[in-house]
Formats: structure tokens, C-alpha cells, sequence
């Protein structure tokens, strides 16, 4: 019977060294997906980082690691539930800042306006000195319709960082509405000092020049932005833009009133999309306001056909 006993123990003992050095912890599953990870093997690292999860749901290092790993992975399929729980197991730790401003994002990219709004708010009282957190919030501001609070947002922007060019072209767009357009004129050419290959910038510029009289200039600039990107002088919202040249003439014609100018770069606008009929309707419209633009009209037309 003592022997029975003894080789019951014996085995146990040998189940539970066994055991011991078989077990996982948490911190083990982290420290591997992390060196998977740092390896570019995306699949175990995510594999390791869930396990992780499992054995500890509330520690907030290991969604992070699989908010990386999933950018890695598949950015376009990334599952904001990680950002969810970061911000719920840390919602005011320095950290969380980037979390707020992702989730703001991709609440923004669903037209989801007044949640990303809350996210925003929450990442500029985490880290008020941020001019990048102002910059996007603005944007959301000007999505909502909120225009005082999008000028607002810009100029904190700026105020924090001058080198920043897209709040030079948000807040020139806004003067270039209010005919200011000298002052509109030096903010997108600010812009264009600061990133030089930034081709909603140019086309910007080119809409103000032509609204001040200076046709030649301006076609420069507007045939640098379609060279640069296409898209920016398409009658579509370019992608991380607010607007299109078709809006905002649209729009300066609905503020100000009919204009020839604006009706005129319509009509080259239409040309460089290779729209004939409708570059037409625009120069006849620009040409009842202003028969002597015809000469000019003429001149540009045959050379963007050319």
C-alpha cells in the first residue's frame, strides 16, 4: 500500500515539473509576440498576441502590441475594437493620444462627425501642444458645418507650428471665400514653401491668381497641380482633402456672387478633364459678364488643346 502511494506521489510530482515548464504566462506570450513581431513574422506575432489577451483581457500593453500588428498586417481591415479597449483600460494616460486621434479618423473617414469630434477633444486636453491634434480637429469643425471653430482650430495650429502646411491652405481657402485674396495668395504660397510637391496647394493658388486677374500664373500653378496629382483638379474631394476647385468656385459664386473670373477657371478646369461641352458653358457664361475676356479665353484654351 506505502508503495502505491509512493508512485501516486512520484507521478504527480512528475505531472507538475512537466507542467510547470510547459506553461505559458502572459508575459511570455507578450515577450514572443514581440520578437515575432520585430522579425516581420506578422502571423505568429499575432497568433502569440492574442493568446496574451486570453490569459489577461485587461492589461492594456498587448492591444497596443496587436494595434501594431494589425497596421502591419492589413491596415484597411485594422479592427478599431483594439483602439476601444486601450481607451477604456487608459482613457487619460499620455499614450492614449494616438488612439484617440486613429479612432477620431476612422470615425471621420464614416462621416461619423460628432464622435470623432469627442475623440479629438479628448487627445488636445491630453497633449494641448500639439498643432497636428488642432489641425485635424479643424477639419472635423469644418465638417460639421462649425466654420468659427475650424478658423480657430487653424490658427492654434499655426500658432504651434508654422512650418505645418496644411492649415495654411485650410485658412487661405476660407480668406480666398472672403475676397481677401492677397492675404489667400501668401497662405498657399507658404504652403508651397513648406512642402513643395503639394498639389492641392497649387491648384489653390492658381484659383486665387486667376480670380485676381493674373490668368498666366495661374495656369501655371493649376497645370503644376494636375502634374503632381490629378486628382487635385478633379470635380471630386481628393482623398485627406475638404474640397475640390470645383467646389470652391462653386462656393465663391454662391458667396460673391456670378463672377467671369471664376467661370473662366471652371472652364479650364473642364479643359484639363478633357470635358469640352461643359468647359463651354462656363466661358459663355464668363463671357456674358465679360465680353473682353474673349481674346484671353481664346489664347489659353488653344494652348492647354495643344
Amino acid at each position: 500500500m506505502v508503495k502505491v502511494i509512493f508512485s501516486g506521489l512520484l507521478v504527480l510530482a512528475i505531472l507538475n515539473v512537466l507542467t510547470a515548464q510547459t506553461t505559458q504566462t502572459y508575459e511570455d506570450f507578450l515577450k514572443s509576440a514581440s520578437a515575432h513581431f520585430q522579425a516581420g513574422e506578422l502571423d505568429a506575432a499575432f497568433n502569440d498576441v492574442n493568446k496574451a489577451i486570453e490569459l489577461n483581457p485587461r492589461r492594456v500593453d498587448a492591444y497596443v502590441l496587436r494595434v501594431l500588428i494589425r497596421n502591419k498586417k492589413d491596415p484597411e481591415a485594422e479592427d478599431y475594437k483594439d483602439y476601444d479597449k486601450i481607451i477604456e483600460l487608459a482613457p487619460a494616460a499620455p499614450a492614449t493620444e494616438g488612439f484617440y486621434v486613429g479612432r477620431s479618423n476612422f470615425r471621420a473617414q464614416r462621416q461619423l462627425w460628432n464622435g470623432a469630434l469627442d475623440d479629438m477633444n479628448r487627445a488636445v486636453s491630453i497633449n494641448p501642444k500639439s498643432a497636428l491634434n488642432y489641425n485635424f480637429r479643424s477639419y472635423i469643425y469644418l465638417m460639421k458645418g462649425d466654420l468659427n471653430q475650424a478658423r480657430a482650430d487653424y490658427e492654434k495650429s499655426l500658432e504651434l507650428n508654422p512650418a505645418l502646411p496644411s492649415p495654411f491652405v485650410r485658412r487661405g481657402y476660407f480668406r480666398c471665400q472672403a475676397s481677401h485674396f492677397e492675404s489667400a495668395l501668401a497662405d498657399f504660397s507658404k504652403a508651397i514653401e513648406w512642402k513643395p510637391n503639394y498639389a492641392e496647394a497649387y491648384a489653390d493658388r492658381g484659383i486665387v491668381r486667376g480670380l485676381m486677374g493674373n490668368i498666366d500664373d495661374a495656369i501655371s500653378d493649376i497645370k503644376q497641380a494636375a502634374a503632381l496629382n490629378p486628382q487635385s483638379i478633379s470635380d471630386k474631394v481628393p482623398e485627406h482633402s475638404f474640397t475640390s476647385p470645383f467646389w470652391e468656385l462653386s462656393t465663391f459664386i454662391r458667396v460673391n456672387g456670378p463672377n467671369a473670373r471664376a467661370y473662366q477657371l471652371l472652364g479650364f478646369f473642364r479643359l484639363l478633364q478633357h470635358k469640352e461641352e461643359e468647359a463651354t458653358k462656363e466661358f459663355e457664361r464668363a463671357l456674358e459678364l465679360e465680353p473682353g475676356l474673349k481674346a484671353e479665353i481664346y489664347r489659353i484654351s488653344a494652348a492647354l488643346r495643344r
